[in-house]
């Protein structure tokens, strides 16, 4: 399998912010670099669905930037949901439109991001707190989910 059209890689690596790395060895790349590197080759064939595992681990506050407006865009202009796993549910929650509690490995809720704020915020910057209690009522605490 593997990418042969150069254009489709410089595509991706140019959605990813990639195109001036020339050829920088992956090895030499910082965290946030690795970070879209792994967005890119998650797109190759342009799926529909991405699923990324706390993806912003690491990241200093400039690459957690970069990596929101990459993933805002992506699902604007390409339609491309993204299931992202993330104990960093304030800057999640400035792109996610909906959340899920997952304990001991089973769904327990679905939630909107307006309903969570009815039940437990006024705004964005309640998040962490509003999805906390939440857990807590569901679970008795978050630490597992």
């Amino acid at each position: 399998m593997g990418i042969k059209d150069k254009e489709h890689i410089n595509e991706l690596m140019d959605i990813a912010g990639l195109t001036n790395v020339g050829k920088k060895p992956v090895k030499k790349y910082s965290l946030g670099m690795k970070q879209r590197l792994g967005i890119a080759l998650a797109l190759v064939g342009f799926p529909n669905l991405v699923i990324l595992d706390e993806p912003l681990n690491g990241l200093d506050p400039q690459g957690i930037v970069e990596f929101r407006k990459i993933i805002a865009r992506l699902n604007s202009e390409r339609k491309i949901t993204f299931i992202i796993s993330s104990h960093i549910l304030g800057e999640l929650s400035k792109i996610a439109t909906d959340y899920v509690i997952i304990h001991n490995g089973v769904l327990i809720e679905q939630i909107s991001k307006e309903q969570l704020f009815e039940k437990f915020g006024k705004n964005e910057t309640d998040v962490q707190d509003a999805f906390e209690a939440y857990c807590f009522d569901l679970t008795g605490g978050c630490e597992d989910a």
